[in-house]
């Protein structure tokens, strides 16, 4: 057997919870950007890659080198490693102030919500 039930069960969640979130909170729509913080993660990387099968273009931020190329792996449009770089500073420049930008944070509350609800962007 090359997955244990356990790993199959953790990845539906993983799936699913970002599925939800993506769809039914947030309404993401083709053509909309997506910010995915902690992309290496099983929430993060799934929102990741459900993000690029919606049609948005992708933006994920990881801590260190190992973590921003599985978020690149997983098709994120552009990395940014939080611990070398400000992640607010590359992606107000990556977007050029384009409206239709979301913000998934796995994990606590208010897992989705559009970026301009957020202070610093």
């Amino acid at each position: 057997m090359d997955c244990w039930p356990a790993e199959a069960a953790a990845f539906f969640i993983s799936f699913h919870t970002a599925q939800y979130a993506l769809h039914r909170l947030a309404r993401l729509q083709r053509g909309e950007v997506l910010l995915v913080h902690a992309g290496a993660g099983g929430v993060g990387s799934a929102a990741i890659q459900l993000g690029k099968a919606a049609g948005a273009r992708v933006i994920a931020t990881a801590g260190g080198p190992e973590k921003v190329n599985i978020c690149r792996e997983l098709g994120a449009d552009l990395t940014i490693d939080y611990r070398e770089h400000d992640f607010v500073e590359a992606v107000k420049m990556a977007t050029r102030g384009k409206r239709g930008k979301r913000y998934f944070r796995s994990g606590g509350r208010g897992c989705v919500r559009p970026v301009p609800s957020l202070r610093r962007l």
